[in-house]
């Protein structure tokens, strides 16, 4: 039985990773964990489609739904994701099962005793991909997932999940986690309307931030510090009204 991990959240993971080797055989191969859409549809035009997929739905790069725009697979798939807004959408494609997160064990352990039983009747309960490209259209989101920049006479296309943060100055740069620096051809205004809030968040007037990207964060007096990677001369701050939101952003709330 070969299952593949498809978890954008490492410590998420290397959790569920954890709960199928406490559930499953010893001859269970584990594959993954992929963290995009990009990496996965690689991974799936190049590998032997694996036995089960547990696909978390939200994915650094965009809502994994898009991956079956490219592949077309016969393998049941596990949802997991933290929002239940997709519960729904998920069993009308025919999805085996669906887990909110934080996963537990007995949830799981659901999920793979009707995989067995399925297994057991020979039936591989596929996605309905013609479904799927019915509800996509309905469910992605306005966010970009990528931006076209320019490096001298090059065009340089970045995605989303490599920004580490946007610096407003005479001009916006965007700055990648590997810390190259391009110009953006936005107004941190315009940016802040593009980038999905899940993941990003205006710290204050001259800077936005990617949840990644933070390195620690520290409370000097009723000051809220951020040290980011790639680092900056100085410690951004949060400013005062945002704190509180920025405290809810952080706890996923």
């Amino acid at each position: 039985m070969r299952i593949l991990i498809i978890e954008d959240e490492p410590e998420t993971a290397a959790h569920l990773q954890r709960l199928i080797q406490q559930y499953a055989p010893p001859e269970l191969q584990l594959a993954g964990p992929l963290r995009s859409i990009r990496e996965s549809i690689e991974y799936l035009h190049n590998q032997p489609p694996p036995d089960l997929i547990f696909l978390d739905i939200q994915l650094a790069d965009g809502l994994s739904f898009e991956i079956f725009d490219e592949i077309e697979l016969q393998t049941p798939i596990v949802f997991t994701t933290a929002y239940n807004q997709f519960l729904q959408r998920a069993f009308e494609v025919n999805s085996l099962d669906f887990l909110l997160k934080p996963i537990r064990y007995e949830h799981l352990a659901r999920s793979l005793d009707k995989y067995q039983k399925l297994y057991q009747q020979k039936a591989r309960p596929g996605i309905d991909s013609r479904r799927l490209r019915d509800i996509l259209p309905w469910e992605r989101h306005r966010y970009r997932s990528r931006f076209l920049v320019k490096r001298g006479k090059r065009l340089v296309v970045i995605p989303t999940a490599e920004i580490a943060y946007l610096l407003k100055d005479d001009i916006v740069l965007l700055i990648t986690l590997e810390g190259r620096k391009f110009p953006l051809p936005h107004s941190l205004e315009e940016a802040a309307q593009l980038l999905d809030p899940q993941f990003f968040f205006r710290i204050n007037r001259q800077c936005i931030v990617h949840l990644q990207a933070i390195r620690e964060i520290r409370q000097e007096g009723n000051q809220l510090l951020l040290s980011i990677q790639p680092t900056t001369a100085n410690w951004l701050t949060v400013s005062q009204r945002n704190i509180p939101a920025f405290k809810n952003w952080l706890a996923g709330a």
